[in-house]
């Protein structure tokens, strides 16, 4: 295993986020082919009867879309680790129609992963009525201000189908950039940061595995940097489970500076994410957060976005410092998993 760097790393993946709000470079538009290819795609799958579990890139041809997803393949992986793709007519498609072009978009660069105890492979993010209070619950099911943290799965792939009234703004920040931050200027936080934390599993563990489990913030394998940061499991695990360590006084400082860099206007960059976009992060070096919402009061009108959990195609080595949590997700899909019924959505 390799030793833990205090130093900044050379990365495409080291951005700020003035500089990134003013470049089109990540920003991708699909045109009147790409739609119409989409469009054929998106009938010739939707029939009675139809599995998207069994749908996935060998039965899913997009050629002409094929050159814009791998220049956002490209990026994700070894770029900036973001990417926007915009100008799918959600309008005019129901929420079935938009589900499944969005599964045929999405399998083309990785394998939905499941992103919740249910088996999900797809799931809506969407305010179900709950709050972060409850011990089970996962921000992706609420309206409130969700902290930068990154997700489980290589990627995170997010469509928006609907905004909210006001609020529900996306937010992105350079986990790179942060680390490269501190490794010049505090590097007694960053050498923190490498050491295990325990995050809660929100009442999903496996049947025989513990309530929470290990894991660093920043891990450092295979010649790259990798974040693993949800500072609410962090906090949750201490509260609820006694038999986890206590957290010292330099990792609470270390993740307070984290959190207030990541805020910091020097580093984020804010989103203006409007229906028939799509949003891919790349876990491993981009961290995203979300503003709390106001909904509209007719169900039809609320926030509803689709999310993918992604393992990409192009990795074919983790960290095993990640093994824990990933056997958690393929424990939650041992049947197969789920995807969402968008008829009844």
């Amino acid at each position: 295993m390799e030793q833990t760097p205090v130093r900044a790393i050379a990365s495409r993946a080291d951005w700020r986020g003035p500089q990134e709000a003013g470049s089109s470079a990540w920003r991708h538009t699909l045109s009147t082919r790409d739609i119409d290819e989409l469009r054929t795609v998106t009938a010739e799958l939707d029939q009675p009867g139809l599995d998207l579990r069994t749908v996935d890139r060998t039965r899913v041809r997009l050629p002409h879309i094929k050159t814009k997803l791998d220049a956002i393949d490209e990026e994700l992986i070894n770029g900036r680790g973001f990417a926007m793709l915009s100008g799918l007519p959600v309008d005019q498609w129901s929420r079935r129609e938009a589900g499944i072009a969005f599964w045929a978009l999405g399998c083309q660069i990785g394998r939905p992963v499941a992103q919740n105890a249910s088996g999900f492979l797809m799931d809506a993010v969407t305010d179900t009525g709950r709050s972060l209070e409850e011990p089970t619950a996962r921000g992706y099911q609420t309206r409130a201000k969700l902290d930068f943290h990154c997700d489980s799965a290589d990627l995170v792939v997010l469509l928006c189908l609907q905004p909210a009234k006001t609020g529900g703004a996306s937010r992105i920040v350079s986990a790179i950039a942060l680390h490269n931050w501190l490794a010049e200027n505090e590097p007694h936080h960053l050498r923190t940061l490498y050491e295990p934390f325990f995050l809660d599993r929100r009442g999903e563990a496996p049947p025989g595995e513990e309530p929470y489990y290990p894991q660093a913030v920043f891990t450092a394998e295979n010649s790259r940097v990798y974040t693993r940061y949800v500072r609410g499991f962090i906090m949750s695990a201490q509260r609820k489970w006694p038999q986890a360590a206590s957290l010292s006084s330099a990792q609470l400082a270390a993740l307070d500076r984290l959190d207030e860099l990541a805020e910091d206007s020097r580093f984020r960059l804010d989103l203006d994410f409007q229906p028939g976009d799509v949003q891919f992060l790349y876990n491993y070096s981009v961290l995203h957060s979300r503003t709390d919402f106001e909904d509209y009061p007719e169900p039809e009108r609320r926030r509803f976005l689709l999310r993918f959990w992604m393992d990409a195609h192009r990795i074919s080595q983790r960290p095993r410092a990640f093994d824990s949590r990933r056997q958690d997700m393929a424990a939650w899909a041992a049947d197969g998993g789920r995807v969402i019924d968008l008829s009844a959505a």
